[in-house]
């Protein structure tokens, strides 16, 4: 190996920043959704989703957009927290499954910064996409960074 004409690196300054513990202005993640649609009788069809629909059928062509998030910070878990344990009251599954989806609904809302859609990204926009597309939105977020943000 020639190290004649390679650059010094600064190890120091490499390794600090890797090993890091604080969340830099501008850290951001990226998902990538992708669908397509299946037509059904009557003209009616069914939005089939990467990661959310078992039916998710790799050999045919879709379409997909990409979504740019911030990594969340200890001020995001507080905001997040706070949503989420004024939202806790139930106790049955089915009412913890609820209150679970709409914080990482949330947790969505609050680190969103951008997307590849035709339609800005706005709140308003977000509230009038397809659950569907939500449900992929927060399973792809939960598949790259866990429960980060949450707990």
């Amino acid at each position: 190996m020639d190290t004649k004409d390679s650059k010094p690196v600064d190890v120091k300054a490499v390794s600090e920043k890797i090993l890091s513990p604080f969340v830099e202005e501008g850290s951001v993640f990226n998902i990538e959704i992708q669908y397509y649609l299946e037509e059904k009788e009557r003209g009616t069809g069914k939005f089939v989703i990467k990661n959310v629909h078992d039916d998710f059928d790799v050999t045919k062509e879709c379409n997909k957009f990409n979504i740019t998030l911030r990594i969340p910070t200890q001020k995001d878990a507080i905001i997040i927290n706070n949503r989420q344990s004024k939202n806790t009251k139930g106790e049955n599954e089915l009412e913890i499954y609820r209150v679970f989806s709409e914080v990482e609904y949330f947790r969505f809302l609050l680190l969103v910064t951008s997307w590849t859609l035709e339609s800005p990204c706005t709140e308003e926009n977000i509230n009038k996409l397809h659950p569907a597309f939500v449900k992929g939105i927060v399973t792809a977020i939960r598949n790259e960074i866990g429960m980060d943000g949450i707990v």
